[in-house]
């Protein structure tokens, strides 16, 4: 069994598919401004030149980061990943992944927005930015997976 959880980017107002067709909508605007900039002026300045490059160099991140930051396929995309050998969190776009197997938990501690997992030799807390719906989403599923793996869980 392998479940993947998307973070998203912490907003609380909008669900994930709303955030990604918002940052889509928001990019293809962004993109079609900068198009519309540039042709309509008759007489080419250096301002508009200017003003085209950065709403097309906008345009490229809001898609960015609808297709990258806000979706599970992608490898960049903040989210958590739980297969029956490990609990693999990727908590940003510039963070390396953080695994975790299940053989060295020993414990677990749920907080309100993140974990301690008390291992063989050390201790390790992730701290994970979320909606409430998520966040709770992800508290389960580790602690369902966590049941069936005999591994004590607890609530601070």
């Amino acid at each position: 069994m392998e479940r993947t959880i998307l973070l998203g980017l912490g907003n609380e107002g909008f669900s994930l598919k709303a955030q990604r067709g918002l940052y889509f909508f928001l990019g293809l605007m962004f993109f079609l401004q900068g198009a519309f900039s540039f042709t309509r002026e008759a007489p080419f300045s250096i301002w508009n030149i200017l003003l085209t490059i950065a709403q097309v160099a906008g345009g490229a991140v809001f898609l960015f980061f609808s297709f990258s930051m806000l979706s599970v396929s992608s490898k960049f995309s903040p989210k958590v990943r739980l297969t029956e050998e490990l609990i693999e969190f990727r908590l940003g776009f510039f963070q390396a992944n953080i695994a975790i197997t299940w053989e060295n938990i020993r414990a677990i501690e749920i907080r309100t927005y993140g974990m301690n997992f008390q291992l063989e030799e050390s201790e390790r807390r992730i701290d994970y930015t979320a909606s409430a719906e998520i966040s709770k989403e992800i508290k389960n599923a580790i602690k369902e997976l966590a049941e069936k793996k005999n591994i004590v869980v607890h609530w601070a």
